[in-house]
């Protein structure tokens, strides 16, 4: 069962770093593919990255609820990496400036499978290792931004073709992406198992006493609901409309998903502008933006550890208002030098290393404690279509944000204040449901402690014995 556990865990860890390197391989180039081959402008290039996001935010939700009814996240996965290898393959194609933009749409498609993952990592860890297990998975997905620009210092040699179509370095990332996805599908079928499946029968010792300490105090207790470990059999599926109303429109739950989506408009803002302003005040090609993902990379992972330890010790909201301030710190210096700033300039360099510096830093706390802050607010019973909710936020803000810094490049004062005074706002929203968020915090530390007496109430007599 624990060789099983492994190998799902590890099916999963590949999942994410293989949307990692797909992002790293593609991201970089797909300026130059669609303006030098096609000469598209900007805009289209914020539709490009925009389209992805708009299929996510649909079929999320659509992944999240079928996963809460059925408990299939194996075929799920599989089903959606037929429409990331399908995607891929359209995109090496490029056959013209629509087909490259329903090539991103179908791979979008693939990414709602996301959901019904981390619903299902909810499911399977207690409050105390979740944020660890969240940090390293999503640590897995910087490794795949760190590998990806690697590839394509040897991706970008290739000048042939495949019968009609040029197999170019723009175009082969498609290709090669392709070709993972269905490697990582063929090794879900033999190796992924839903863990619900491998969950042994529960025998009840000290559960409702635990649930009740847990969520004792004004009804506070929903990330301790795993204490003893995942539930063995799927929740009744929850029909009643009332229920969402209640559980979905709370001010802290609304707060977090407020947060998720300003960090993400943010970023997905940020990247689109990032290889125009290179090119623009630096002169970089593919390789320059290639080399600069990849340092970001390495800062990232290291930074997942950071939060992966501090997760032990600090509270996740605490975690994210500073990554909150740091991220409001990096844009804040974006907008003080770049609007005024001219091309060749010997400080433009160390002002954009050193704004992506900081965003960097900040990114890891708040995607990875915002996730496993908002998996403890909301119920075990409709986990899956929560995390749909929240890709939905997500894909919602990934559209947004690369169109907004893609119609406003030539107005960077505008566009960078209106990213500072979002990360302003959504930190006001945060501090103004701190109180009630610490009280499922303080409900996940009373389960920590009540797992950690159990442990040691179970290893005492073999000290004894020794």
């Amino acid at each position: 069962m624990n060789t099983k556990r492994r190998l799902t865990y590890l099916m999963i860890a590949l999942y994410f770093f293989l949307s990692g390197v797909e992002y790293a391989v593609i991201l970089p180039t797909m300026w130059l593919y669609i303006h030098e081959t096609f000469g598209a402008t900007s805009a289209f290039l914020g539709l490009m990255l925009s389209a992805f996001s708009i299929s996510d935010l649909f079929c999320s939700p659509i992944y999240g609820r079928i996963s809460d009814k059925y408990r299939c996240t194996k075929y799920l996965v599989i089903f959606s990496n037929l429409w990331e290898i399908g995607g891929n393959i359209m995109y090496f194609m490029g056959i013209s400036l629509p087909f490259l933009l329903c090539s991103r749409f179908v791979t979008g498609v693939g990414a709602g499978a996301g959901a019904a993952i981390v619903s299902d990592i909810a499911r399977a860890t207690n409050v105390r290792e979740r944020t660890g297990v969240i940090a390293m998975l999503m640590a897995c997905r910087q490794v795949g931004l760190v590998i990806g620009p690697g590839c394509n210092l040897f991706l970008r040699l290739v000048n042939t073709s495949i019968g009609p179509y040029p197999l170019t370095a723009y175009s082969v990332p498609g290709l090669f992406m392709a070709s993972l996805w269905l490697l990582h599908t063929l090794l879900c079928l033999c190796l992924y198992t839903d863990f619900h499946r491998m969950v042994p029968p529960d025998n009840g010792d000290g559960d409702d006493e635990r649930r009740r300490l847990v969520a004792d105090g004004d009804g506070v207790g929903y990330g301790a609901v795993a204490a003893a470990g995942p539930e063995p059999e799927p929740p009744a599926v929850v029909t009643d409309r009332r229920y969402y109303v209640n559980e979905y429109l709370r001010h802290e739950l609304v707060a977090i998903l407020a947060t998720i989506f300003a960090t993400f408009f943010n970023q997905t803002a940020l990247e689109a502008m990032l290889t125009p302003l290179t090119k623009d005040y630096l002169g970089w090609g593919e390789l320059g933006n290639s080399l600069l993902y990849l340092g970001a990379g390495v800062e990232v992972i290291l930074v997942f550890m950071v939060v992966r330890c501090a997760s032990s010790r600090f509270y996740d909201s605490s975690l994210i208002l500073l990554g909150s301030a740091v991220s409001a710190a990096a844009i804040a210096g974006m907008l003080v030098y770049f609007p005024l700033a001219v091309p060749g300039n010997e400080l433009n360099l160390p002002m954009l290393i050193g704004s992506v510096f900081l965003d960097v830093i900040a990114l890891p706390f708040l995607v990875t404690c915002s996730v496993s802050l908002y998996s403890k607010i909301t119920s075990p019973a409709t986990q899956g279509f929560s995390q749909g909710l929240r890709r939905s936020v997500i894909g919602l803000s990934t559209i947004m944000g690369p169109l907004w810094a893609g119609s406003m490049l030539t107005r960077l004062s505008i566009m960078l204040a209106v990213l500072l005074s979002l990360i302003l706002l959504m930190m006001v929203l945060f501090c103004l449901s701190m109180p009630r968020l610490r009280c499922y915090e303080k409900a996940a530390d009373s389960e920590r402690r009540l797992s950690t007496t159990d442990e040691a109430a179970e290893s005492g007599p073999e000290t004894v014995n020794a």
